[in-house]
């Protein structure tokens, strides 16, 4: 591969596009191996993909069609432009499928790569960012914002210090780009990269304007976002029972990419009130109102969960800014861990054992409310453990979740709850399936309450034996409770 690159292959040259692509294939097996290879090969990518592709922007007209069909060397692309209406861009060469390609094995090769990409940051950076005004081809612009998320992470493990100053250099642009996104599907990828960028920077590094920024931004995609979805809802209904199957099929297409924007705007918004103390008095004013908007129980499920996902971002983060808010966020829990959806059920149980936890420390105990709470929940945890659904595929992360719940509620408010009923629910679900972290989560408790002598539960050798036995049996668990495992 490396020998045919080095013959100096034309951009048009057909083999060029089968030797980049191979190098995609060499990453995925040699890993860290190809590094030595790398010098020779990332520059030529990134030749591709800084590639002039002669495009020319002009109001969209009749006919641009048959143009594309009487010349095989135009491409026309209608794009939506938010403030001036449908555009064309008419592209004189066939390049933009090689700058697609090579952005695409860029991302890739920085995906598996990661720290070790750090000497190819700067020009990898710099391309990306220029990609996402590539306004011709939403691919490009989708991989380009995927590709800076990627970097984020390679700054993260190889330079930690300049993660802050990665996120202040890139995040400007990547809120323009994504204000100005006319397509669905990137601007979630857009919001996506925002959140991992964010995630992978020290808390604190988005300040000032950029906070206000993101916040305003985020705050009218999600609004822009709920209020299409309504639209497609409304008219997916008034083709029920239709015979037009396309208009539905297309419907449903369309609210489901709404869905996964929202979705994506949601734990965006979670991720920024976990590393950003700037964003949390934004949070509570500008996103908590949609929050009961989406939590009315006339509006579907989808709403649902994104509302309960909200809160437990905000509960888990947020923290004291949370206590103010307690009251509404328990019953909340409390009312949709009844749903009849696995999906809102799974994030109100998790919701529910995070809120008590919150509960116990800031509300002086004992509290009769607290105490009413946390028994429900557990009520409701219990329950659900109880039934055949909690064995059925689709019940077994929501059951993960309720015994998760009922642990904590048992550790925040033992005097509180029928605590030998719940730990007989608890144990005939473990190990738990079906949610890698919520396993890790409980093992790691079991085994705290094992270290623990003076700990009631562990108190009782049969309960302890049966607890310890289960934790033996898990599939995931972290090293300290593994490591400590091992002297029981």
């Amino acid at each position: 591969l490396l020998s045919v690159l080095s013959e100096g292959l034309d951009n048009d040259d057909v083999r060029l596009r089968y030797i980049l692509r191979g190098w995609t294939c060499m990453v995925e097996c040699l890993k860290a191996e190809v590094l030595p290879y790398l010098d020779n090969v990332i520059p030529q990518l990134l030749n591709v993909a800084n590639l002039e592709c002669d495009a020319v922007v002009t109001d969209a007209e009749v006919g641009d069609d048959e143009e594309q069909q009487k010349d095989g060397r135009i491409q026309i692309v209608r794009i939506q432009d938010k403030d001036e209406g449908t555009k064309t861009v008419k592209l004189h060469t066939s390049l933009i499928e090689d700058k697609d390609l090579a952005i695409t094995i860029i991302m890739c090769i920085v995906q598996e790569l990661k720290g070790h990409m750090a000497p190819y940051m700067n020009p990898i950076t710099e391309t990306a960012m220029k990609l996402l005004e590539f306004l011709a081809y939403p691919d490009i612009r989708d991989t380009a914002a995927e590709t800076l998320g990627y970097m984020a992470v390679t700054v993260k493990e190889a330079d930690p210090a300049n993660s802050t100053a990665y996120l202040q250099h890139v995040m400007p642009s990547l809120l323009k780009a994504l204000e100005e996104e006319p397509e669905v599907s990137v601007a979630r990828q857009m919001i996506e990269a925002v959140g991992k960028i964010a995630d992978n920077a020290p808390a604190g590094s988005l300040t000032g304007d950029s906070v206000t920024n993101v916040g305003r931004i985020l705050h009218e995609v999600f609004e822009e976002s709920l209020e299409r979805l309504e639209e497609f809802i409304t008219e997916r209904a008034k083709h029920q029972g239709g015979s037009d199957d396309e208009d539905a099929e297309n419907l449903e297409h369309a609210a489901k990419s709404e869905d996964f924007l929202l979705t994506e705007v949601a734990e965006t918004v979670g991720k920024l009130v976990k590393t950003t103390p700037e964003f949390v008095p934004l949070f509570t004013n500008e996103f908590l109102p949609f929050v009961s908007r989406l939590l009315d129980q006339s509006k579907p499920g989808t709403y649902h969960r994104l509302g309960v996902c909200i809160l437990c971002d905000f509960v888990e983060h947020g923290q004291e800014a949370a206590v103010p808010h307690l009251g509404v966020i328990a019953d909340a829990m409390v009312t949709f861990c009844q749903s009849s959806e696995s999906e809102v059920v799974q994030a109100a149980m998790f919701g529910g054992g995070i809120t008590a936890e919150l509960v116990a420390r800031a509300v002086p105990q004992p509290n009769e409310q607290s105490q009413a709470f946390a028994r429900t929940m557990c009520e409701h945890c219990v329950r659900f453990l109880l039934t055949p659904s909690s064995r059925e595929d689709e019940g077994l992360s929501v059951a993960a979740n309720a015994v998760s719940s009922a642990l904590r509620i048992i550790e925040a408010f033992p005097n509180a709850i029928d605590i030998a009923a719940t730990m007989r629910a608890v144990v005939s679900h473990l190990p738990v399936q079906d949610d890698k972290d919520e396993e890790i989560r409980i093992n790691d408790r079991l085994v705290r309450w094992a270290l623990d002598s003076s700990n009631p539960i562990m108190s009782d050798p049969n309960m302890r034996q049966q607890l310890l036995f289960a934790v033996k049996r898990s599939k995931y668990m972290s090293d300290w409770a593994r490591e400590n495992l091992q002297n029981m």
